[in-house]
């Protein structure tokens, strides 16, 4: 379902390529970086895709998402590292994260809500490996969950200093109403 949201992504009308190069193939020249492409499809609903990129400092433990590269927020915001849902409902959300497989990794999404005392974790993965292995891998989490309107979502893992960073794509973490 994550690859039907970046499909998504990529083949809106108006929507701008990854691309560093200033044009185009076909000589057309890109929008200023200013410009944001618009995703407001009549009736859809709330949808969210953001991705790593050269704009973000993740912290400790906590990922950050670029606002930079492409972001797809329609009818949900991204604030302090979450992601805000704006409209009741249910919701499928999923996280990939592509890291350095040496030791213990942890990689969660975690969800804030008004009528709980405390954060939740909705969903981990774990992995353990020889500390001699410095291979990468990857973890993927989705699931699905009601949410209310200013319920807040964020990825968590062990240590950000392991997360590799191949390409905007290598991470991302998402919602959609369905």
């Amino acid at each position: 379902m994550a690859i039907k949201a970046i499909v998504y992504l990529l083949y809106q009308p108006g929507s701008v390529p990854s691309t560093p190069s200033p044009e185009l193939v076909g000589g057309e020249n890109l929008p200023s970086p200013s410009t944001q492409p618009s995703f407001h499809m009549p009736g859809s609903k709330p949808a969210a895709l953001l991705t790593d990129g050269p704009d973000v400092a993740h912290g400790p433990q906590i990922m950050a998402w670029s606002t930079d590269h492409i972001p797809l927020l329609h009818e949900m915001d991204y604030k302090n590292g979450n992601l805000l849902i704006q409209r009741d409902g249910v919701y499928y959300v999923y996280s990939k994260v592509h890291f350095l497989d040496s030791g213990k990794f942890y990689h969660s999404l975690v969800w804030f809500s008004t009528a709980y005392p405390r954060s939740v974790t909705l969903l981990t993965s774990r992995k353990s490996s020889p500390r001699s292995n410095k291979t990468t891998s990857s973890t993927f989490l989705g699931g699905v969950f009601a949410f209310h309107k200013d319920d807040a979502l964020h990825g968590k893992v062990s240590n950000t200093t392991k997360i590799k960073r191949l390409g905007p794509f290598e991470n991302v973490f998402g919602a959609y109403m369905i």
